[in-house]
């Protein structure tokens, strides 16, 4: 079974993956929940100065996911202590990547001006973000734009070239 954060071309609706999780409660509930990217904080950028882990929404069932919108797709750590390790389990893509939200704040509009231009790496599973270092692999250009599920940094496919923040 491919673990999804070596792929090199999108998930297949219906298929099992082997993917990170973390054991976690979320919205009261208390489960393993598929996260992508490694932890991290973005106190730089936002006010989140807590360690955390961004959801994967293509591997929540939907009953994960009433009333929460992709809009939000983290989990923190506030009083609970560290967050868990990541397990990797076997776990089914129930839909495609939604498009990013945030396109328009201005910390992203920052992020995005502040690595234009820029070559990303190249590794096993495609073009990895400059930001966190995010394999882009599994995520299907838009486009012949590939934007990164964590804070969206937007990326030529072909060239790996991140793209420069619209106006």
């Amino acid at each position: 079974m491919m673990r999804v954060d070596r792929l090199t071309s999108p998930p297949v609706v219906g298929q099992f993956y082997l993917v990170p999780t973390i054991h976690y409660e979320w919205f009261n509930k208390v489960r393993h929940w598929p996260v992508m990217g490694a932890i991290h904080n973005d106190a730089d950028r936002f006010p989140l100065p807590d360690e955390h882990y961004h959801l994967d929404p293509r591997f929540i069932p939907a009953w994960g996911l009433e009333r929460r919108p992709f809009a939000t797709p983290l989990i923190q750590h506030y009083e609970r202590g560290p967050m868990p390790s990541i397990k990797f389990r076997a776990v089914r893509c129930r839909r495609t990547m939604p498009i990013y939200p945030h396109h328009d704040q201005k910390a992203i509009m920052g992020i995005q001006r502040d690595y234009a231009g820029q070559q990303c790496a190249h590794g096993k599973g495609g073009w990895i973000c400059p930001h966190r270092k995010f394999s882009l692999g599994s995520i299907e250009p838009v486009g012949g734009v590939i934007t990164c599920p964590l804070h969206g940094m937007k990326i030529d496919a072909v060239t790996g070239r991140v793209k420069d923040a619209a106006p």
